[in-house]
């Protein structure tokens, strides 16, 4: 799903992840392959180019996307919506601030990634802080 306005993008996807860390299958490897189907509901593009704060085009984009998801696709995921935030690739000295003044909250960090996940599907804190 992809939603634009003339001065941002939002795009999500629910895409199938690789197997299993461990199973010695993953990324083409040889060893036991673990078939259980596993998904990721993801942000995979944030890009604000105008005044608006991003935090409220996030808020307001997060609930679109609650919002319209089963209009298109049936029903929501049962994943909950996350993004990563490549904290090498950008200049910001607070990586992820604008998604976590939308309501957001840290995962975890693995080296240079940090993960974000939105609020729970139904939750109200998409009041953010900024």
């Amino acid at each position: 799903m992809v939603l634009v306005t003339p001065t941002a993008v939002w795009a999500v996807v629910r895409q199938r992840t690789p197997s299993a860390r461990g199973t010695g299958a993953a990324r083409g490897r040889s060893g036991t392959s673990d078939d259980r189907p596993r998904y990721v509901w993801r942000n995979m593009l944030f890009r604000n180019l105008g005044p608006a704060l991003s935090s409220e085009l996030i808020r307001s984009a997060t609930t679109e996307t609650y919002r319209l998801w089963p209009t298109y696709y049936g029903t929501l995921p049962d994943e909950r919506l996350r993004t990563e935030v490549d904290v090498k690739a950008i200049r910001s000295t607070n990586p992820g601030y604008c998604y976590r003044c939308a309501g957001w909250t840290v995962g975890e960090r693995k080296g240079r990634k940090l993960f974000l996940y939105a609020p729970p599907i139904g939750a109200t804190p998409l009041a953010g802080r900024g």
